[in-house]
């Protein structure tokens, strides 16, 4: 009996020594089976790290849009300046008459004013008329033989001119050349000097500065060869003769458009 229950203790200490190894051979399965699962995970984190690292890193480029601004190109409209329409003439300047006169030693040349009144028709074409006034110191050859003292004489004479005006390569210039006809009389201021009148024919030419569309400034020179009815006195006694005298004007002139 004593036997028995020596038997039956010590297998039921072995039984609970066996229930207790189960638990702690189980603890320790499940411990390990916990640190496997950890190191697995920790494994899959770093190699997604890695994975994730080892990733070509795409830079974005910002890509400006270049905006082109067209210029907008405005086509500048010539304004065509209206010159056309009536205008005033003045000029003032020197006259030269040649000596060629019978009767006359010498004529300097004098002073002459000029006044006209014109109308553009147009941008070519234009028609004027003049008033010529000049002043001469002139020398007379005396029928008896040597000469006289100077004398201050006077030349008038009225024109109509035609100009045809064409441009000049340059800014607010034109230039004119033209034709003239008119009607000239050289006067003695004192008694028995000799005179002549008559018809002149010439040529001009000129070009005038635009500083604004209603004022302007240039230069005139004219060549006129008049055909001369000569009063001629010798020993008291007027002789009348025929002749041609040449004459040149130079002037610079200011115009004013009305």
């Amino acid at each position: 009996m004593g036997s028995v229950r020596v038997a039956g203790a010590w297998g039921r200490g072995h039984g609970q020594v066996a229930v207790w190894m189960g638990i702690l051979i189980g603890a320790l399965l499940l411990c390990d089976g916990l640190e496997a699962s950890a190191q697995s995970s920790g494994e899959l984190d770093g190699m997604g790290a890695l994975a994730q690292n080892s990733r070509p890193r795409t830079r974005r480029r910002t890509t400006k849009k270049k905006t082109t601004k067209k210029k907008k190109t405005t086509k500048k409209k010539k304004t065509t300046v209206n010159r056309l329409g009536p205008y005033l003439m003045v000029g003032v300047g020197g006259v030269s008459v040649s000596d060629t006169a019978a009767g006359y030693a010498s004529i300097d040349v004098g002073p002459g004013l000029t006044l006209g009144f014109g109308h553009r028709f147009t941008s070519q074409f234009s028609l004027e008329g003049n008033l010529l006034l000049s002043i001469h110191d002139a020398v007379e050859v005396r029928p008896t033989g040597g000469t006289t003292d100077p004398a201050t004489n006077t030349m008038t004479a009225g024109t109509v001119d035609l100009k045809f005006w064409f441009p000049i390569q340059l800014p607010r210039v034109e230039g004119y050349g033209g034709v003239s006809v008119g009607y000239y009389s050289f006067d003695a201021n004192r008694a028995n000097g000799n005179t002549f009148s008559g018809i002149g024919l010439g040529v001009l030419g000129g070009v005038e500065y635009r500083f604004t569309r209603e004022f302007s400034a240039g230069l005139r020179i004219q060549a006129s060869e008049v055909f001369a009815d000569e009063r001629v006195v010798i020993n008291g006694q007027p002789d009348n003769r025929e002749s041609q005298v040449p004459l040149l004007t130079f002037m610079p002139t200011a115009m004013i458009r009305l």
